[in-house]
């Protein structure tokens, strides 16, 4: 949990940093990877927000990917209406 905090304050204390990677990863697995998209997979920053909140119900990849597709769950706008309905879906 500490790890969390620290990783949380410090996205947030560079946030334009944060930003600018998420505007150079592109998605490197699965639906949205290279496979389906090529050549590099669907941008971070073009993900669907489904595919975001799945990853914050299941687990986000380790490392790096993780680190900046948690960044664009915790930007995205609150109760949005998706994430009421992949909620209900969860539980």
């Amino acid at each position: 949990m500490e790890e969390e905090a620290a990783f949380l304050k410090n996205w947030q204390e560079n946030m334009a940093e944060a930003l600018a990677e998420i505007g150079r990863w592109h998605m490197p697995f699965g639906k949205y990877g290279p496979q389906n998209y090529p050549p590099k997979g669907v941008p971070l920053y073009d993900l669907p927000e489904e595919y975001v909140i799945w990853f914050q119900h299941n687990g986000f990849p380790k490392g790096r990917l993780g680190q900046l597709l948690r960044i664009i769950w915790e930007r995205r706008p609150c109760s949005s209406p998706c994430e009421k309905r992949l909620a209900a879906a969860f539980h």
